[in-house]
C-alpha cells in the first residue's frame, strides 16, 4: 500500500504520535539561539579584531547545541508569540507569522547588539528519506 507514496511528499498525510514531540514549540527553540549571547557582548567590548571574530564565531556555532536533540518541537499556531525578557539584559520577541510555509520572525536587543531572525523550516518526507531545510 505504501509503495505508491515512495518518491512523493507525504508529510500532510501522516499523523505523528505525540510521543516523538519535544514539550516546546518551534518559536521557543528559536529563542535558544540566544543562550550564549554573552559571547556577542564580549565581542562588542573587545578591542582586538581577531578576538572579536573568535567571540562572534563561537556564538554562531553555539546555536548547533540546540539542534542535537532529535525530538520534534510542536508547530506553533499562527500569531503565537514568545517573549524572553531580562535574560542577561536581552529582550527577545518572536512570533509565528505564517503557517504554510511555517515561518517565524524574531527581534532581540540589549546594550551591545540588535539581532533580527526569520526562520523558515521546510520538510519533505519521501518515504525512504526525510529532508529538513532551515533557512535564517
Amino acid at each position: 500500500m505504501m509503495q505508491k507514496y515512495i518518491g512523493s511528499d507525504v508529510t500532510s498525510m501522516v499523523t505523528l504520535p505525540v510521543l516523538i514531540f519535544e514539550p516546546m514549540t518551534m518559536i521557543q527553540k528559536v529563542a535558544e539561539t540566544l543562550e550564549y549571547s554573552h559571547l556577542l557582548d564580549l565581542a562588542d567590548e573587545c578591542e582586538d579584531p581577531y578576538m572579536r571574530m573568535v567571540y562572534a564565531t563561537s556564538w554562531a556555532i553555539s546555536v548547533y547545541y540546540a539542534y542535537q536533540r532529535t525530538w520534534k518541537p510542536f508547530n506553533p499556531i499562527l500569531g503565537e508569540t514568545y517573549e524572553m525578557v531580562n535574560h542577561g539584559g536581552i529582550t527577545f520577541l518572536v512570533e509565528q507569522v505564517s503557517h504554510h510555509p511555517p515561518m517565524s520572525a524574531g527581534h532581540a536587543e540589549n546594550d551591545h547588539f540588535t539581532y533580527d531572525v526569520t526562520s523558515k523550516l521546510k520538510t519533505k518526507f519521501l518515504g525512504n528519506s526525510v529532508d529538513v531545510i532551515r533557512s535564517f
